[in-house]
């Protein structure tokens, strides 16, 4: 069970309409779909960190255009990367996500509007990323107060140090216990062998565009005065 005071804060990850609360919560198929249809690596890299760590969409892109390979830690079948990023009432301390996608992750520079409006016509804005991871966390019966660690909730004060480490340790248990699920609820493998038949199929039209033979009339315009 999670408090009235965290159910209460999950609504205003929500954005609201004239008609009241948007409570969509999105299904795994909604997810998967919006997934499989993403074409662009360095996008894909955002949303698949949005799902699998439930961190806000600034998070993810600071993640990725600051990207530090040193603050990467890779242990016991999970991931996770220091962010340490505090903004007044927010802070995110660790991300954590799959082994597999921490292997892809590099220093790219991508927009928060570039990639807000990208995964909002492939039906999922990312807001709805990290309302999935929630209920997913949920679902598994974790502990509110490691969810909350786990994607940043907003803190009212400092988290003492003793209870920051405590955290720290049920929040990696928990996410190598439930990664699995993650990855299983998407068929994270399915997204990854998609996204690969893409880039190899973007490769070989550019590798024909450039081996196409320049035609003797272009090659005269090329060397003419």
């Amino acid at each position: 069970m999670i408090s009235e005071e965290f159910a209460s804060s999950l609504l205003k990850l929500l954005k609201e309409r004239p008609d009241g609360i948007d409570v969509r919560l999105p299904s795994d198929e909604e997810v998967r779909q919006a997934l499989s249809k993403v074409t662009r690596e360095d996008y894909l890299l955002v949303g698949l960190v949005c799902v699998f760590s439930g961190i806000r969409v600034k998070e993810a892109i600071k993640l990725v255009n600051e990207f530090d390979r040193s603050k990467l830690h890779i242990e016991d079948g999970i991931a996770y990367y220091e962010l340490g990023w505090r903004r007044k009432s927010k802070i995110s301390y660790y991300v954590f996500m799959p082994v597999e996608l921490a292997e892809r992750l590099r220093r790219f520079r991508v927009t928060y509007d570039g990639v807000g409006g990208y995964f909002v016509k492939r039906g999922l804005p990312l807001k709805y990323a990290r309302k999935w991871f929630i209920n997913k966390m949920i679902e598994a019966g974790v502990q509110e107060s490691v969810v909350k660690f786990m994607i940043g909730h907003s803190q009212s004060g400092d988290i003492l140090a003793t209870h920051y480490i405590n955290l720290f340790h049920q929040a990696r248990k928990a996410y190598k216990e439930n990664v699995g699920r993650l990855k299983q609820a998407l068929d994270f493998p399915a997204i990854l062998n998609q996204y690969n038949q893409h880039s190899m199929t973007k490769n070989r039209e550019e590798t024909k565009v450039t081996n196409t033979p320049i035609s003797s009339r272009t090659l005269v315009a090329y060397q003419s005065p």
